[in-house]
């Protein structure tokens, strides 16, 4: 079925998402040009939104399903025939036909369907004959590294590629069917595995700087957890960072305040992870050396060997971790009553506390970086 340009742009509603923009500050509302840019433009890899980058400006679930929405809603084989301009344009072809088509020598017959399955950003779930991928761009090859350190701790991973082509790097990774972390809490009861596993994770990412592993960055199959999006690695003030997601209800340690008869569980595991990843020191560092380059890896190796052989290292984060878990609990009251103040009155809400209404909203999250942005006098309109 071809579309012409004036039918395409005359299926563009953009009357929901603009509607929920226009609410929150920081954001500015699509328009029928940029959508139509994004249709009609393959070099324009992502549909994002337009946001004031680095003042905390926050968005919803419901928002991020809106965004896709205007991509996934148009007819399958216009998605299609556009993913095939698009991964054309970026010289994508070849590879994702190498992963997901089992060498198919044609990306417009093997493609069967196409989703952007991003948040705020276009990330693109490929499905093919006998198996589906995901395609993103990202910063540097952080996900593949890290997903070798997976392996090597024997734990589950996505299998994935990071890799550049014309000074860009990109990401193919075989899609899982799953849930976000925010989502599966809200849907299932926590267990020992769950809580277990969390803990694993917290420690490798602790000793390996890696930031914003959110809710939203873990992804649930089968009742078993997966990082994805490895954006940020041996991050220098990971720790601080890790604190303010703490805070937030956006670390697994945050957990801990909802599910309280777990705690000893979660050091205990925490702790044993610690000293088994202690006990793979030598395959860490030949894998840092392995990835990166001698200078980067020097770095790397020294941030990753100050926590290794500190061996006062999970009493020190058992004692740091205090301070955040209080905030959060001190904060889950504030959502609380936000979201009483929101049903009585939502029209009287000082725009940023309707920020966070939303950005709370179906998630663990309260009040994220709220500090951060000198934003705190905000609980006094409460």
């Amino acid at each position: 079925m071809i579309v012409t340009e004036k039918e395409l742009r005359e299926s563009i509603d953009l009357v929901a998402i603009n509607r929920l923009l226009e609410e929150l500050p920081g954001f500015s509302t699509f328009s029928v040009d940029q959508v139509m840019t994004y249709f009609m433009d393959p070099t324009m890899f992502s549909l994002s939104f337009n946001k004031e980058p680095g003042k905390g400006y926050l968005y919803s679930l419901d928002l991020a399903q809106h965004r896709r929405h205007l991509v996934n809603k148009v007819s399958r084989s216009f998605r299609n025939a556009l993913m095939v301009s698009r991964l054309q344009a970026h010289l994508l072809g070849d590879s994702v036909l190498n992963w997901g088509a089992d060498g198919a020598d044609s990306l417009i017959n093997s493609l069967v369907n196409c989703f952007d399955i991003g948040m705020g950003s276009s990330v693109y779930r490929l499905d093919f004959a006998s198996q589906s991928c995901v395609i993103k761009s990202v910063q540097s090859i952080n996900g593949s590294f890290y997903a070798h350190i997976l392996s090597l701790c024997q734990y589950p991973y996505i299998n994935l590629s990071n890799f550049s082509v014309q000074n860009s790097f990109w990401q193919l990774s075989n899609y899982l069917e799953g849930v976000h972390f925010n989502e599966f809490y809200f849907q299932q009861t926590m267990t020992e595995s769950i809580i277990e596993q969390l803990a694993r994770h917290a420690c490798l990412g602790d000793i390996f700087g890696r930031g914003d592993r959110h809710f939203e960055n873990y992804l649930v199959s089968d009742n078993t957890i997966y990082p994805i999006d490895v954006s940020y690695l041996f991050w220098p003030d990971n720790d601080d960072w890790l604190n303010r997601y703490i805070a937030g209800g956006q670390s697994e340690c945050s957990l801990l305040v909802l599910e309280p008869d777990f705690e000893s569980l979660y050091w205990k595991c925490y702790h044993a992870a610690f000293t088994y990843f202690q006990s793979l020191k030598d395959s860490f560092v030949a894998a840092i050396q392995s990835f990166y380059l001698p200078g980067v890896a020097k770095d790397y190796e020294r941030y990753l060997l100050e926590r290794l052989e500190d061996d006062r290292y999970v009493i020190n984060r058992k004692q740091q971790f205090q301070k955040p878990l209080e905030e959060y609990r001190y904060r889950l009251d504030y959502k609380s009553r936000l979201e009483q103040r929101f049903q009585q009155d939502a029209k009287s809400l000082d725009p940023l506390l309707l920020m966070y209404y939303y950005a709370n909203k179906d998630r663990l999250t309260a009040f994220f970086l709220i500090d951060y942005y000198e934003r705190k006098y905000l609980f006094d309109l409460i």
